[in-house]
Parts: structure tokens; sequence; C-alpha cells
């Protein structure tokens, strides 16, 4: 079966009733591999057709439906209208649900949608841009996005260029192997995030209410020293497994020592 008539076999009834995120994860592993995507090797075509598959329609249908999706929304957009923010970048943004909920707590705020793969027409709220402005934004937010790209420093480097000096940065990621397009390289951001954060002139402010979403506030303008900042990358992600064993297990193993 070539992959268009596999595209077409995709349904919400898939998800069965009600609708299960563990299936809809299962369709996007479908997906990965019919275009052959590697966690390891990135190739521009393959992703490209991977993320343009109707998979991702599927899955925007879904976080409309599913509660908890739903209230992270309404909780990233209101935490967002209390920073008063004028210009306003979702990237990575999708069909723009969340940035067009995001333009009715903030009105008269400019809200832009970047995302390299997604085609679909503005909204009714926001523009839907294909060129991204350096130092624009007051406010970015980047749900969902670092644990899919193969170099999320580079990325992270790239969202401080475009913020303003004091700008602020909403960052949403699952650095979990939930889905083959999580990329295992990116996992120790888990842990590491906010200390590759103070190499681009970010600083940690903390998490965005009670969700695992956390803010990141640019305080300065720097230019790391790449070859090292590589050197601590490797460094981290050869630690996770430990750093994560501890986190799952460390509280239990603390109660029964002796001292």
């Amino acid at each position: 079966m070539n992959p268009s008539s596999q595209s077409e076999l995709i349904s919400i009834d898939q998800l069965g009733s009600p609708p299960r995120v563990e299936k809809l994860w299962e369709l996007m592993d479908i997906a990965w591999r019919l275009y052959d995507c590697s966690q390891w090797r990135f190739d521009s075509q393959k992703y490209k057709l991977f993320y343009s598959h109707p998979v991702w329609k599927l899955n925007g249908i879904f976080i409309e439906q599913d509660p908890e999706s739903k209230l992270h929304r309404e909780i990233f957009a209101q935490a967002m209208a209390t920073k008063n923010p004028k210009n306003i970048l979702d990237y990575g943004g999708g069909y723009g649900c969340l940035a067009e909920l995001i333009a009715t707590k903030t009105p008269g705020a400019c809200v832009d949608l970047y995302d390299p793969y997604m085609t679909a027409i503005n909204g009714q709220l926001i523009n839907r841009i294909r060129n991204l402005k350096l130092n624009t934004y007051d406010l970015i937010l980047a749900t969902d996005v670092l644990e899919h790209v193969h170099d999320p420093l580079k990325l992270l480097e790239e969202l401080s260029h475009l913020l303003v000096d004091g700008g602020w940065l909403l960052l949403a990621n699952c650095f979990e192997p939930v889905v083959l397009c999580h990329l295992p390289k990116t996992f120790h951001l888990k842990f590491s995030l906010p200390i590759f954060a103070k190499a681009f002139g970010l600083k940690f402010e903390g998490c965005v209410d009670s969700t695992h979403a956390i803010w990141l506030r640019k305080v300065g303008v720097k230019s790391p020293f790449w070859p090292l900042l590589r050197v601590q990358e490797k460094y981290y992600q050869f630690i996770y497994p430990v750093q994560l064993f501890w986190y799952k297990w460390g509280a239990a193993i603390k109660r029964r020592m002796p001292f």
C-alpha cells in the first residue's frame, strides 16, 4: 500500500470512544515508519512528508476535544495575557488553534504564527508568516517543539534572537519516548534546559502556573562558544539515564536510607 492510500485511512474513529491519546500516538508512529524517518538522521524531505501527514490534522482535532489539552491551552493563554505583550509569536503552532485563543485573550496584540511544515491559511485573528523577524517579539510561545528537532540548542538560540530584550519565552515540552518523533537526543533537556538557556541570555523564571510549561526571560545577548556547548550537550545526554532514574526513584531511595 502506498503512502497516499494509507493516509486516506486516517479517521477520528480510530482513536476510540472516548478518543484516547495512546491510539493517536500509535497512528503517529505508523506515519513515521511509513516515510522511513530516522530519530538519529535528519532528512528534510522525509520529515516534511511526515509532518504533512493527515495524522497531524487528527492531532489538531483531538487536542480541541481533550479536556487536559484544552485546560493547558487556556492556562497558557491566560498566563501570556498577564505579560501585556504587543508582539507575539507562536513558533511551531500547527493549524493555529492555540494562537487564535491567545489572540482573543490579548486584544490589540499582533499574533504571528510560524510553522515550517503546516500550510493552513490565516485565521481571523492571527498572521501566518513565512519569514521570522529578529529582535521583534516580546513574547514567544513554543509548545511541543524542541523534542521534535535534531538540534534544539540551535533552535533555542534562534528563538532568543527573535525576542526583544526583556522578552518572554514560554516553552512546553514532552521529553519522553511516547512517540517516535520525540527524539532521544533531546530528552536530557528535561533536566538541562535551564542550564543551556543561560548560554543564550535566557533566564529561567519558573513554571507556568501548575503546568509542565516554563518561563524563560531574555536578560542579555550572548554568543556562546559552540565547541564547549557541544561537549556539554554530549555530557548531559550521557548522564540523562542516571538523572531520569533518580528523578523517578530518588525520593523512595532516600526514605529507605538509614541516615
